[in-house]
């Protein structure tokens, strides 16, 4: 409804917040053989420890559909997020981020902040 011609005029966010649409990403790209590309995907336990997933495609020749190779990145800190990143994902500029439902959104925002210069297409998940 926000996203029609009749709907209201959502404000730029926070410096350090993404835009609202990355908390109503498309459901299908929960799974990995519905996206378009392999974004690093940013998993957080429920107490609120991260993991980064690193997935790369392998395409052979008779083949529609690339074989995913997923690499587990756990101990993801703020601070080491950005370089972990750096050069994992063919340099798009996409993090797809899966987040417990009851984990406060506190925990996640400092690491969404630590990539929006770099990554500002941030679509979160809620599990």
């Amino acid at each position: 409804m926000l996203d029609t011609d009749d709907g209201i005029r959502v404000a730029a966010p926070a410096a350090e917040d993404p835009y609202y649409k990355a908390f109503d990403p498309p459901a299908a790209w929960r799974d990995r053989s519905k996206r378009f590309a392999q974004p690093c995907e940013l998993r957080f336990a429920g107490d609120g420890s991260a993991t980064l997933v690193a997935i790369r495609e392998i395409w052979n020749d008779d083949q529609i559909h690339p074989d995913l190779e997923i690499t587990e990145h756990p101990g993801v800190s703020v601070s080491t997020l950005p370089q972990m990143l750096k050069g994992r994902d063919n340099n798009l500029k996409v993090l797809l981020v899966f987040a417990p439902a009851k984990l406060e959104y506190g925990v996640i925002r400092p690491y969404l902040a630590a990539i929006k210069a770099t990554h500002p297409n941030i679509h979160v998940f809620v599990e």
